[in-house]
């Protein structure tokens, strides 16, 4: 705690005293909070749908190039990995609040059983990454005539 000689005129005391406590305060944290964002995991969003035919997966990546982003099938088990690039201070520019994630992700899916994996497709825009997976014609749903 500090303790602060009392002024004629409260209005020095406090600031003095209360705003480079404050801004002490605020800095820390900013700094803190810049160093944690450097190395900092994210995790997108993502949207499973299921159709007749196929499910599809759309993973909500804005700001990452297709180039950053792999798609790997092993065993049951698809995953989606890749980097969003750390934006760094620029001369004459300090970020006060980054809320967007930044760094590395990965996202595992098991697959069902009935996913024609030779098939499975992948398509980028607009910051949106959509995986196709289609089902094998055992698991579409038919009619069955009555005899």
């Amino acid at each position: 705690m500090t303790l602060v000689r009392f002024k004629n005129n409260p209005t020095e005391a406090f600031r003095d005293a209360v705003i480079p406590t404050f801004n002490g305060l605020f800095n820390s944290i900013m700094n803190e909070a810049e160093s944690n964002f450097k190395t900092q995991f994210f995790t997108p969003k993502a949207d499973i749908l299921e159709t007749d035919e196929n499910f599809c997966i759309h993973f909500s990546i804005p700001g990452i190039e297709k180039e950053n982003v792999s798609i790997d099938l092993k065993n049951n088990t698809l995953t989606v990995t890749g980097e969003k690039a750390v934006v760094k201070n620029e001369e004459n520019k300090k970020y006060h609040l980054i809320e967007n994630g930044y760094g590395k992700f990965s996202r595992s899916f098991t697959l069902p059983n009935n996913i024609k994996r030779d098939e499975i497709g992948a398509e980028f825009k607009n910051g949106i990454l959509e995986l196709i997976l289609p089902k094998s014609e055992d698991a579409q749903p038919r009619s069955i005539a009555i005899k």
